[in-house]
């Protein structure tokens, strides 16, 4: 299959269901309780419908779910918590893929400067989520990444691909590097600059 051929194959259609990492879901609860507690996620957890609450409590690493019912998960731990979601993701989505970059990635990232981790983003957003084509290119004082095949993507899924980036930025020492977004006909392009 050309590349051309892979990326029309992740296209987000209308009725499409997108899903996202299920071992990123996982961190990201571990990351909500630790900054929660159990309480407040164990409540939202109860509130979902039977089926939602069983396929959360199915999940494995390697398993994938749908972000319609992540972004579900995750407002109901919001409201729970009394807080908004927005407000929560810089802090536990951030947190929470710091996790997962401190495992092996962790010395890879500090050896590497912030513009090439940014541009290596391509290939850990193909292992993310199962659709939308992410590519990156150059740009003067930094790395523009461009999202496509995914128009429509939701605020969430927007605020946690940056709360990803800025994680990876932070563990490579480049901080203070500014992120920022425009939405595309096609999907998003996020702007980083060192």
């Amino acid at each position: 299959m050309s590349n051309a051929e892979a990326d029309a194959s992740r296209r987000a259609n209308p009725g499409d269901v997108v899903k996202m990492s299920a071992t990123l879901v996982l961190r990201h609860l571990v990351g909500f309780r630790a900054e929660l507690g159990d309480n407040a996620v164990d409540g939202a957890l109860e509130r979902l419908s039977a089926e939602l609450r069983d396929e959360v409590d199915a999940l494995v690493a390697g398993a994938w779910l749908d972000v319609d019912k992540i972004d579900i998960v995750y407002e109901g731990i919001a409201t729970e918590a009394g807080r908004s979601l927005e407000e929560l993701f810089p802090t536990i989505i951030e947190a929470a893929n710091e996790q997962v970059f401190n495992t092996v990635w962790k010395a890879l990232l500090r050896l590497a400067p912030g513009r090439m981790i940014i541009r290596r983003a391509a290939a850990v957003y193909r292992k993310s989520y199962t659709h939308g084509v992410m590519t990156a290119r150059d740009i003067e004082g930094g790395v523009e990444l461009d999202l496509t095949h995914w128009p429509g993507i939701t605020r969430n899924r927007i605020l946690g691909i940056i709360a990803g980036a800025r994680a990876a930025l932070r563990i490579s020492g480049s901080a203070d590097a500014r992120l920022s977004h425009r939405r595309t006909p096609d999907g998003v392009c996020f702007a980083v600059r060192f």
